[in-house]
């Protein structure tokens, strides 16, 4: 991730790694070589963010009309009915 800079915060490269695996096309494929990745900042570097950048996120990928959304994120506590998983769901539809 080109905003993930050392005075920014501790680099992760977690999304880079998550990139190649689905889309590397050189000598190593991923498993979709010919996908297009758009990138959206929905977290700090680190991982560090808010429930709202997340949603922000995602919004955009609807407005965008993506085809697959990948997130790796963690949380205490989850539900159908909180604001990410409703988030998703309107992306699904």
């Amino acid at each position: 991730d080109p905003m993930e800079t050392l005075t920014a915060g501790k680099a992760t490269i977690h999304g880079t790694h998550v990139a190649g695996v689905i889309a590397a096309n050189g000598k190593i494929k991923g498993v979709a070589p010919e996908a297009k990745i758009v990138a959206y900042r929905a977290l700090g570097p680190g991982g560090g963010g808010t429930t709202e950048q997340v949603l922000a996120a995602i919004d955009q990928a609807i407005k965008d009309k993506v085809d697959i959304i990948n997130l790796s994120l963690g949380n205490s506590i989850n539900g159908p009915d909180l604001p990410i998983s409703l988030a998703l769901d309107r992306a699904v539809n």
